[in-house]
């Protein structure tokens, strides 16, 4: 599963099975994809925001390499990519957000030395910054799609189990200002 994002007037997937490298940008108005300048690192079940006017890439999973924690930042006006802070827990299958001027990542699933979901969050605030510790999820879920509708953040779904697809349909929100 790639990472999708909208900027401007295009849609953008970065990543993706087999995994990919690629960056493909959807031009919903002449329903056209471009190629564009690839990730430095291939991989999938990766997520994506737009974050201080760039598009940034978080974690996934590299094939028997397992889990990343890296972090890769496209910069629109000149198509290339540079390194950004390195999450401190590698994750897949996370959600993220972006969530009263953060970014949040939460959740996720670990094969490498075992197989787990994850219960944490991670929160930052300047590309140029570090991943701090975020609030705790009321349980390990991979597959969380995250939503920010401003005043609060909703996890859609998920699954408790690593490598499996069984979502119970729950929903939990995060109000302010408790939690963040």
């Amino acid at each position: 599963m790639p990472a999708a994002v909208a900027s401007g007037d295009y849609i953008y997937a970065a990543g993706g099975n087999g995994p990919s490298a690629n960056l493909l940008r959807y031009n919903p108005k002449q329903d056209t994809w471009s190629l564009l300048a690839p990730m430095r690192r291939r991989r999938d079940h990766n997520s994506g925001v737009v974050f201080q006017d760039k598009i940034v890439v978080i974690g996934g999973r590299y094939c028997d390499q397992g889990e990343l924690n890296s972090v890769e930042v496209y910069d629109v006006k000149t198509n290339s990519w540079s390194d950004g802070p390195a999450l401190n827990t590698a994750r897949a299958g996370h959600g993220t957000a972006v969530h009263e001027g953060k970014i949040i990542v939460m959740g996720g699933e670990v094969f490498t030395g075992g197989t787990k979901t994850l219960a944490d969050s991670e929160l930052l605030e300047s590309l140029s910054g570090q991943w701090q510790r975020g609030p705790a999820m009321p349980g390990a879920l991979h597959g969380v799609p995250l939503v920010s509708t401003g005043e609060n953040l909703y996890i859609l779904g998920g699954s408790e189990r690593a490598g499996a697809v069984v979502n119970q349909g729950r929903v939990f929100r995060f109000s302010r200002p408790q939690s963040l």
